[in-house]
């Protein structure tokens, strides 16, 4: 996923989805995408596919763990956002805020949703009245989610 994001944003300048190369925001936009997808998407494999981490009588403490481990970077995503938002890098939309999007949507059936800390449900908000985010809610035929 990560590098079909970094990708697009690098073959499509125009859209401006990523800081250009050398731009001081290059280095957030870069740490976000990565830590997302080296932290938070593992940590949803874990907590959807349990049984592949732990063996059976064990899967209930796996997901236990991976929802530790989702919480622990929403926590990390919502203090930023609280200090340099309200988009991951400050005034400026990236496709960070929407790969963080769809992972937040990911949480819609886990005990604590993402949307349950302010700034995320704030963020999520944002994105999804893009029209592109409605676009690909109508090709996916996705559902809303709170």
């Amino acid at each position: 996923m990560r590098g079909v994001l970094m990708l697009l944003a690098e073959r499509h300048p125009e859209a401006k989805l990523a800081p250009a190369l050398g731009a001081p925001e290059r280095a957030t936009w870069l740490q976000w995408i990565v830590h997302f997808a080296n932290t938070l998407q593992p940590a949803f494999r874990q907590w959807f596919y349990a049984q592949d981490f732990a063996a059976a009588e064990h899967e209930k403490e796996s997901k236990k763990f991976a929802r530790m481990r989702i919480k622990a970077v929403w926590d990390r995503l919502d203090a930023h956002l609280a200090a340099h938002g309200p988009y991951i890098l400050g005034d400026e939309f990236s496709i960070a805020d929407l790969y963080a999007t769809m992972l937040m949507r990911w949480s819609r059936n886990m005990p604590k949703t993402a949307t349950a800390w302010p700034t995320l449900a704030a963020l999520a908000q944002r994105v999804k009245v893009r029209p592109s985010w409605k676009r690909l809610y109508d090709i996916e035929e996705l559902t809303e989610w709170a």
